[in-house]
Formats: C-alpha cells, sequence, structure tokens
C-alpha cells in the first residue's frame, strides 16, 4: 500500500539575506568565543567536567589556544570528534585521607 506524501507546492519559506547567513556559517572569532563565555555566568558549567565559567575565565589565556583550535577543527569538518566526550576521567588520591 503506498500512501501519497503531503506537497509543499506554492509554500514560500522565510529566508535570510546572504549577508545574514555568511555571518552564521562563518568561522568564530577569537573576540566572539571570549565574549560568549564572560556573559556566562560564574557558577554556571558548560559540560559534565564540572569546570564552571569562572574557571574558563580565570584560566582563559592557558585555555583559548586549544579552545579555539578545537572550534576551528569543528568548523573545517563539520563535525566534533567522538574522542571528544568519550569519556569521564576521575583521578581519586589513594592516601588515607585525601
Amino acid at each position: 500500500m503506498e500512501r501519497e506524501r503531503p506537497r509543499l507546492n506554492r509554500v514560500r519559506f522565510k529566508t535570510i539575506c546572504q549577508q545574514d547567513n555568511d555571518l552564521l556559517v562563518a568561522r568564530f572569532e577569537k573576540k566572539e568565543v571570549r565574549a560568549t563565555m564572560w556573559d556566562r555566568g560564574n557558577a554556571k558549567s558548560p559540560g559534565p567536567d564540572g569546570l564552571n565559567f569562572k574557571f574558563i575565565k580565570e584560566f582563559w589565556d592557558i585555555l583559548k589556544t586549544d579552545l579555539l583550535r578545537f572550534l576551528d577543527e569543528f568548523y573545517a569538518n563539520g563535525v566534533f570528534l567522538k574522542r571528544s566526550n568519550a569519556f569521564f576521567l576521575a583521578l581519586i588520591p589513594k592516601v588515607h585521607d585525601p
């Protein structure tokens, strides 16, 4: 039994101008990434590792190179590497009273 699929003949969807489209698909700029980080509340955590935005801001000079490289790779390839979020690591000190 074959079903007839709905058609969208003569339906006009809203579109954006080419300039706005170019902005949406452009590379992430360093100042844009930094502004995004600084717009977030210090106690917020972007991921399950528990490192909050206060930590990111405090160590921005150390972290920014790796973060920007990660975003550039995403821009170039269109995907996050599977191993980017493949596991969690917990360091537990092997002492009597850690």
